[in-house]
């Protein structure tokens, strides 16, 4: 995945549901981005969803600068197996941990309106927002999640 804009230039790696039934993370939480490919692939027409860390052991993860993205900013998508597929960013949203719409964010559905039939889209969920320390050494868990979508343009 590579967004200049972003700072975004890093490997993906399949991920898919942990066996709680939550999302799973990348394993390489400094250097890959993870594609859920229980959901569509990217180039195949639907809604590719990716999660990649902001931070990870308080080194600054691949989607640390998500949150700067705004509607222009370019995305290029390149799984191991196939040609390289270009996507325009359309919508930014912070979310809530406990009220971010994810069965809508998975399904295409982004400030009500569902993708069209005709428009291929990728979802980027990160952490982000509040933040707060549980742990003396200053570990802890953000308390919203930065949510990009991006329809393909090449």
């Amino acid at each position: 995945m590579v967004a200049p804009a972003l700072g975004i230039d890093h490997a993906i790696e399949e991920i898919g549901i942990l066996p709680n039934n939550q999302l799973d993370t990348p394993h390489d939480g400094v250097n890959n981005v993870g594609w859920y490919y229980i959901y569509d692939k990217p180039g195949f027409g639907g809604n590719a969803v990716f999660a990649a860390h902001v931070n990870y052991n308080f080194k600054p993860g691949p989607f640390v600068n998500l949150y700067k993205a705004k509607p222009g900013d370019r995305i290029t998508i390149q799984m191991a197996d196939g040609p390289a597929y270009v996507y325009e960013v359309f919508y930014f949203q912070r979310y809530d941990v406990n009220s971010i719409p994810m069965g809508d964010l998975i399904s295409g559905v982004v400030g009500g309106r569902a993708r069209p039939k005709d428009e291929e889209w990728i979802t980027l969920i990160t952490c982000g927002g509040r933040f707060v320390a549980t742990q003396p050494n200053g570990l802890g868990e953000y308390l919203d999640r930065d949510v990009v979508v991006a329809r393909r343009v090449q």
